[in-house]
């Protein structure tokens, strides 16, 4: 990390102007903007020593999605492989987070707690990554304008969908998607001294944890999530178009 506090003040403002950074302030505003920014160059640093783990989970993700369409393909023809109903049942449970939890209720989570599981982590992920560059820059926002901005992060690429098929984002219309945002919102900005925010950018095992779950996630939005969306899309003309189911997938995975 460099020494900012030993630079002059034109020096110190001449190194924001070419990170992008305001330039405004007195000499300890500079140097602490610096300092932050410079800070983060360092974590990525280790986060880019296990990037080649990161890609390998992504591989993975897509080849299970993969996996998922390919016995649901075969079952059609009768060929059914054994773990298709497992992994069917895996992500179906992902999706609407009904997971048996014997410890609590012995049941499935009431439908009024329940949220998509995977859209949790990506959401978690883009809260994180919007309240880092907001201290980055030392800028603020209304917590309206921020839950906004996350919205258009992770369910951009669904909203896409929905253009390109001509009927409404689906996460729009769900339950569970919404409330998996509101919930990683909250904890990103109001979580109990901080707790959840401070473990996910200072642990690099959480930071992994959560970008497995969120590759899930995109796995099942290019090979299956996106593709249904087409196929059993309302009007009639996407759903004989190639063209459109490829591009449902490619865009359910871009948020």
């Amino acid at each position: 990390m460099s020494d900012f506090s030993s630079m002059r003040v034109a020096d110190l403002r001449a190194e924001c102007e070419s990170r992008g950074l305001p330039s405004t302030g007195k000499k300890q505003d500079l140097v602490d903007r610096l300092s932050a920014v410079d800070g983060r160059s360092d974590h990525l640093d280790d986060v880019a020593k296990i990037a080649p783990s990161v890609s390998l989970m992504l591989t993975s993700a897509l080849v299970l999605s993969a996996l998922v369409q390919l016995g649901s393909s075969s079952a059609r023809f009768g060929m059914h492989f054994g773990f298709h109903e497992s992994l069917v049942d895996f992500y179906d449970a992902c999706e609407s987070h009904a997971f048996p939890i014997p410890f609590l209720t012995g049941a499935v989570l009431p439908a009024w707690l329940r949220f998509s599981t995977m859209d949790f982590f990506g959401s978690a992920i883009c809260c994180c990554a919007y309240r880092r560059k907001l201290e980055a820059t030392k800028k603020t926002m209304p917590w309206f304008l921020g839950l906004a901005a996350c919205t258009v992060m992770q369910f951009g690429g669904t909203t896409l969908v929905g253009v390109l098929l001509g009927q409404p984002a689906s996460w729009a219309l769900s339950h569970n998607a919404p409330r998996a945002l509101l919930l990683a919102y909250w904890l990103v900005w109001a979580c109990p001294k901080d707790a959840f925010y401070k473990a996910h950018e200072g642990s690099i095992v959480v930071q992994l944890f959560f970008a497995t779950g969120a590759a899930l996630s995109a796995g099942h939005a290019v090979t299956s999530w996106g593709a249904d969306k087409a196929l059993n899309a309302m009007h009639a003309k996407p759903r004989s178009a190639v063209f459109t189911t490829l591009m449902a997938g490619a865009f359910g995975a871009s948020s």
